[in-house]
């Protein structure tokens, strides 16, 4: 089973759009830390600086696919 916080919506041209980001994904990890609740996701976001790039491992149940894929924050 695949373990993480699911992305439910996606702005136009935020970090996450530019990302490649997807309503549906699922972000199992945040640099290395493992992310399998809301809090967990939000606190590893808020633990890191503003600029930062970030390494998502995330899983698209659609392709059945796991990647990474990169984010900067705002």
């Amino acid at each position: 089973e695949i373990e993480g916080v699911v992305v439910t919506d996606v702005s136009d041209s935020s970090p996450a759009d530019e990302a490649g980001l997807r309503p549906g994904d699922i972000v199992m990890r945040i640099d290395s830390h493992d992310v399998t609740s809301r809090q967990e996701f939000t606190d590893a976001l808020s633990a890191l600086h503003s600029g930062a790039m970030v390494r998502l491992y995330v899983y698209r149940p659609q392709a059945q696919q796991k990647s990474f894929v990169f984010l900067r924050l705002p």
